[in-house]
């Protein structure tokens, strides 16, 4: 969604009822078939060419049932460590504990930058992570991470997905 200086853009809408549960998705990659000048000329744009591949990661953010938090419930955006986070490893993570949910760092970063770029703030709730993708061999896995939590967010706040808003959330490393 392109937005021009000047035009209204969809406010954000509540969160939704306690108990409901939305999800973000994102396929992974074979790597890059090709990275490199796109044409030739002076100050040449770069093309990355990439093949993708039928495995996902998925984000899933299920807001609390009750007024007060549950020792599942949690409103931070930092990261964890599990099995998801070991090199060439498939897994599932999902908060059971307070503390930090189980988004990878990179994710959380994304999340917290989406929060600040809008001005909201995460509802009572917690976090649950699946991916296929191994981690570590150019399955893209981190960015199919990142922008499966960022469509969760965009869906959680009933906002219409904006690729340019999504491009701005700098993660780095």
């Amino acid at each position: 969604m392109l937005t021009l200086p000047g035009e209204l853009r969809a406010a954000p809408g509540p969160p939704g009822p306690p108990g409901r549960t939305v999800s973000g998705v994102c396929h992974g990659t074979l790597g890059e078939l090709y990275q490199g000048p796109l044409r030739a000329a002076p100050d040449p744009d770069i093309a990355v060419v990439s093949f993708p591949v039928d495995r996902h990661s998925w984000v899933y953010f299920t807001q609390s049932t009750r007024d007060n938090r549950s020792t599942r419930d949690t409103q931070s955006t930092r990261s964890t460590r599990s099995t998801r986070d070991t090199p060439g490893t498939p897994g599932t993570r999902e908060s059971h504990a307070p503390g930090p949910p189980p988004l990878g760092e990179k994710s959380a970063t994304a999340a917290r930058l989406f929060l600040e770029h809008f001005g909201l703030t995460l509802p009572p709730g917690h976090w649950t992570t699946h991916s296929d993708l191994r981690v570590g061999v150019g399955m893209a896995s981190s960015t199919a991470d990142i922008v499966a939590t960022l469509r969760c967010l965009f869906r959680l706040f009933h906002l219409p997905y904006d690729t340019d808003v999504a491009g701005r959330q700098r993660v780095p490393g």
